[in-house]
């Protein structure tokens, strides 16, 4: 999803994992950082991803590069724990050659 996406299915996420105690793994599309966006409508979002995922207790990590990839794995297999974790692309990895 991308991570306006996340703000609007939390409750729906949440009240799944919390009631099934089940893992989740969550592959974000991360915009809206003020030191590369250029969409100003993007920067809220961007400021919160962070916050709400903290606010869930999910293990995080942003990958910015393919050296960041294997992050990746590490977050899905922890999800499968049962632990909510989520890795945020940048466009700076969609971008990169």
């Amino acid at each position: 999803m991308q991570n306006s996406g996340l703000g609007n299915s939390l409750n729906a996420l949440l009240s799944l994992t919390n009631f099934y105690e089940l893992g989740l793994f969550l592959l974000i599309g991360f915009r809206g950082r003020k030191t590369e966006e250029k969409i100003a409508a993007q920067i809220p979002m961007g400021e919160a991803t962070g916050k709400l995922l903290s606010l869930i207790n999910a293990e995080t990590q942003i990958v910015e590069n393919l050296s960041g990839i294997d992050n990746i794995k590490r977050l899905a297999t922890n999800a499968y724990e049962g632990k909510i974790t989520a890795a945020l692309l940048t466009p700076g990895l969609w971008s990169e050659k």
